[in-house]
């Protein structure tokens, strides 16, 4: 199977801002590249409904995948990670004692031996968490949309 420049340089793009996106864990760029994927997800089905066989095969494949991995995402981790009534989290439940003893300061113990984590840093873990499951899904849409156009192309072989 052949890939064209065009495509190359879309998947280098979407690498490149998805990079400097994780670079820089902020409310802007997670949302900016949520809404970029969300954006090239609904492209993807119209490009199913007008494209020819092949094309539309590997749109449909994309489609599929990619909104199929969000929706997973979205119903299985909706409320993973929902901070405490002060705005703190236990950081043991998510295994990030590390995290939490490198940024130590008089609110990150308390009694009992649990550490917490600052609003701050469940901010940028949150970001992170959304910006990386959207590139997820656009890698998940894009083996769909290759995996959906070699079943064609064998299919077509095989008649």
């Amino acid at each position: 199977m052949k890939f064209s420049l065009l495509t190359l340089l879309g998947a280098v793009a979407v690498a490149a801002v998805g990079c400097a996106a994780l670079s820089h864990p902020v409310q802007g760029s997670a949302m900016a590249v949520f809404t970029a994927a969300i954006l090239l997800l609904f492209g993807a089905v119209l490009a199913a409904i007008c494209c020819g066989a092949a094309a539309r095969l590997f749109w449909l494949g994309f489609a599929i995948l990619g909104w199929g991995y969000l929706l997973l995402v979205w119903v299985c981790l909706e409320n993973e990670l929902e901070p405490n009534t002060d705005g703190r989290i236990l950081a043991t439940t998510w295994g990030l004692d590390e995290l939490a003893e490198a940024t130590l300061e008089p609110w990150n113990l308390e009694e009992g031996g649990r550490v917490y984590i600052h609003r701050k840093v469940i901010a940028a873990w949150r970001c992170l968490l959304q910006i990386g499951h959207t590139l997820w899904a656009l890698v998940f849409a894009f083996v769909g949309g290759v995996l959906a156009r070699w079943l064609y192309v064998r299919r077509e072989r095989h008649s």
